[in-house]
């Protein structure tokens, strides 16, 4: 049976109130989206533009003009919008939205070194080459320069943004300062043989950054040492305060030289920044500040106890996604592209020269090469490139025509790689000094004529659509590396369920990923991990992204087979009820073209297969009635599948699309804004035409007479309330015409012809067609078509039949 505008409801066909008109918007939206915790819409329209109207939909107020969405998501207050050129977001705060734009970039950082001499009292000077007393001095006044927060020799430093639930993001290139030949300090004393005296203490591979003197207050030892003071780039974070709390500084502890052969056992500096595995928060620069000279005991003891850095490197390269959703407060990505950063700033000096610096890379898509053009005059001891899969630098000075090559090396501990340019003393060790190697920046003098014109590639990394991404919770802005699933083939959907099956439970697989070998089930997690497995559970494929909709507790999806809904680990098949032609297809039979048209419903003739139209139909869900919508804007007809009955029928609705507005069902054509659920008393025009029946067997037979038992009202009559004559919700004389009941007959289940009806019926109770002598027929079909009160039934419809045989005796 094909019903049009009625369902089956109680055991009996119920008509279905038209849709209600909430707006009429001025702008044509493609999707609208609700944000609750707002209590906002948000229209995007065909062209990306961003629109915002407030529950009641009286307004609708530009967002940005600058973003083009195609999608976005909702994360507790913050908005996530997708676009061609990356993520963007928004904040609601103080009753507004305000624009944030992507995840800024880290401020420039230079550190400045504050020179310092720091002695401390021993007991006696040690003038031998190697003693144990010499390295007990030099320990006493190393530990007393780091209380103080002082460096011996180098150290590395970076910062990045720590977030406002603890992540760190956009990490900056590695600086290691050191103590070179230009680092100088006199070390002034009182010596009780020769008065006052001036040691001059300098930094490189000088023999005087450590001494031992006697002074009149007895035997001293003094370090030349440094504290860092780090300067960073004007910068307004303003937009972002609430996001980002502060720019977090990391050190290690002092890369020092080495004092002793025989009692000093730690490795060069070069050695252990090659080897960097621990860095430990040493200051916290408040945002709006630019300025910060740390004042922390930098002892190996204390900074073991500081918070080490998480490996923020990565979140430099720019990720942008096809599609999104969101689910347990965490964000989803996929359909995702990868783009490589360009590189820190790896020259410094006065800037007397352009380079050009290329960073070559291994990807899986083969070798990148990334360009940036920078302004300097030599290269750092320490350089790096925030990917461990980088293993080449070219710096190239075109005014001098000349060039260099850096090999890098990849860190075993965090995601970048580096090269470290060290000076090796061969020197014989006098009684200061060990032979170790020092840190040597790269001049220009140590460029060669250039080789090549090196060309840079395109900068993506990859470009996948079987990858998906998890934020932290509640955080759209930080993806984990160990959040990152991959998959065999490409994603095409991501759906979970709608409601939790109990407290705190979300059913055995909570999250489903439609892909194009079937579908996968993600279990959830333990701590931060947002899903321990994925699970195949069926091998059904979906044909249309579309179609993916959540229902309470299944998931509906289109496949070639027709719309399937899955439960846990099961699926099931829902549309074979309509599988092929229904009754409104028989194009041979044009007398069912024009009972429809009584009522108007003659564009309701379903043109094609129910497949058909759902390969780019649209799904909705009706929470109130528990009905599945399923919508293609090419067609004047949605058809409706009840989740309780188990029946489909149709509503001659077209729908564009589905406004995401839990609880309401709220779908879009054009410009206008409807309600499907329309609880109020009103008159709707329906269509009933059966299938074609043959009564039990094929022997020809006649109809003699039709009861349609139930309540049927005709559309134009008055409903007193009162004794006051009441018009329906939506209703006008000329709306509808009288209810018509129709007998069509047929040989061939094909061909029908018209062989009784009834029309302007009145109010009465049961329907009954006259008495019908008409000649026999196999088939036949019974059609109910007109306006009539959406609060009457029809429960069945009795059929008085004649068999006609054809040897009877006369």
């Amino acid at each position: 049976m094909e019903l049009i505008n009625a369902k089956v409801n109680n055991s009996s066909i119920e008509p279905i109130g038209n849709p209600i008109q909430l707006k009429q918007t001025v702008h044509t939206y493609k999707e609208i989206y609700h944000h609750a915790n707002a209590k906002r819409y948000i229209g995007i329209t065909e062209d990306g533009q961003m629109y915002e109207m407030p529950e009641d939909l009286s307004s609708e107020t530009i967002m940005t003009e600058d973003v083009k969405a195609k999608s976005i998501q909702f994360i507790g207050n913050t908005v996530s919008v997708l676009t061609d050129t990356g993520v963007k977001y928004l904040l609601f705060k103080n009753d507004g939205y305000a624009y944030l734009g992507e995840l800024p970039d880290m401020p420039g950082m230079t550190i400045r070194k504050k020179l310092a001499v720091v002695d401390a009292d021993i007991t006696e000077v040690s003038e031998l080459s190697d003693t144990e007393v010499r390295y007990g001095n030099f320990v006493k006044v190393l530990n007393n320069a780091n209380k103080k927060g002082y460096y011996c020799y180098a150290a590395a430093f970076c910062a990045a943004f720590r977030l406002f639930d603890g992540s760190i993001v956009k990490t900056t290139e590695i600086q290691i300062p050191f103590l070179g030949y230009d680092d100088i300090m006199s070390y002034n004393y009182n010596s009780s043989d020769s008065g006052s005296v001036s040691v001059e203490m300098k930094g490189g591979l000088s023999d005087t950054q450590f001494i031992q003197v006697n002074t009149s207050n007895g035997a001293k030892a003094a370090l030349l040492c440094f504290k860092p003071e780090f300067v960073f780039d004007d910068y307004d974070l303003s937009a972002w305060a609430d996001i980002i709390l502060s720019i977090d500084i990391f050190s290690t502890d002092s890369l020092r030289f080495k004092v002793s052969d025989l009692y000093d056992n730690i490795e060069s500096a070069t050695t252990r920044a090659s080897n960097i595995s621990l860095m430990y928060n040493i200051a916290e620069l408040k945002i709006g500040e630019t300025t910060i000279v740390p004042d922390l005991d930098v002892s190996s003891d204390n900074m073991a106890v500081q918070k080490s850095m998480v490996d923020g490197f990565g979140y430099n390269h720019k990720v942008n996604a096809s599609k999104s959703y969101s689910y347990n407060n965490r964000l989803h990505l996929f359909g995702i592209t990868k783009t490589l950063f360009d590189g820190y700033k790896i020259v410094a000096g006065a800037e007397n020269y352009t380079f050009d610096v290329y960073t070559y890379i291994h990807t899986s898509n083969g070798d990148k090469i990334v360009h940036s053009s920078q302004r300097g005059s030599y290269i750092p001891s320490f350089i790096i490139y925030p990917d461990s899969r980088a293993y080449k630098i070219v710096v190239n000075c075109a005014s001098i025509n000349k060039g260099k090559t850096f090999l890098l090396n990849s860190s075993n501990y965090f995601n970048f790689s580096y090269y470290c340019g060290s000076f090796q003393d061969v020197l014989i060790p006098t009684k200061y000094r060990c032979r170790t190697s020092y840190f040597a920046d790269t001049t220009t003098d140590y460029f060669v004529d250039m080789q090549y014109l090196v060309r840079p590639t395109d900068n993506i990394d990859y470009s996948k659509d079987n990858i998906l991404l998890a934020s932290n919770v509640n955080n759209p802005f930080y993806f984990p590396a160990d959040q990152t699933y991959q998959f065999q083939t490409p994603i095409v959907g991501v759906q979970s369920n709608v409601i939790a099956m109990s407290q705190g439970q979300f059913g055995q697989f909570p999250l489903y990923v439609f892909t194009k070998d079937g579908i996968y089930a993600m279990s959830v997690g333990s701590g931060t991990l947002a899903y321990s497995t994925q699970t195949p559970v069926t091998r059904d494929v979906c044909n249309n992204p579309d179609s993916i909709c959540g229902l309470d507790t299944m998931v509906a999806f289109s496949t070639e087979r027709g719309l399937m809904v899955i439960d846990g680990a099961t699926t099931q098949l829902i549309s074979e009820k309509i599988y092929g032609f229904l009754p409104s297809c028989s194009i041979s039979s044009p007398i069912i073209t024009r009972i429809l048209a009584v009522a108007g419903l003659d564009s309701c003739l379903s043109s094609v297969v129910f497949p058909d139209y759902l390969e780019t139909a649209k799904v909705g869900y009706n929470y109130e009635t528990k009905e599945v919508v399923v919508a293609n804007g090419d067609f004047p007809y949605s058809y409706v599948y009840s989740l309780k009955t188990g029946e489909w029928h149709k509503i001659s609705q077209q729908i564009d699309s589905f406004v995401n507005s839990y609880p309401y069902t709220w779908a879009m054509i054009g410009t206008q804004i409807l309600d499907l659920n329309n609880m109020h008393r009103s008159v709707s025009k329906i269509a009933l035409v059966t299938r074609p029946i043959k009564m039990g067997t094929l022997t020809h037979k006649r109809i003699l007479q039709t009861a349609l038992r139930g309540i049927v009202k005709r559309s134009l009559s008055d409903l007193y309330i009162k004794g006051e004559p009441v018009m329906f919700r939506g209703e006008g004389v000329d709306i509808f015409s009288d209810v018509g009941m129709y007998i069509l007959a047929s040989n061939d289940a094909e061909h029908f012809e018209l062989v009784a009806k009834k029309e302007k019926m009145i109010d009465i109770r049961d329907l009954v067609t006259k008495m019908n002598k008409s000649k026999p027929y196999k088939y036949f079909m019974i059609c109910l078509v007109g306006g009539v009160r959406t609060d009457v039934s029809v429960n069945y419809i009795e059929l008085m039949v004649d068999e006609s045989f054809t040897n009877r005796l006369r």
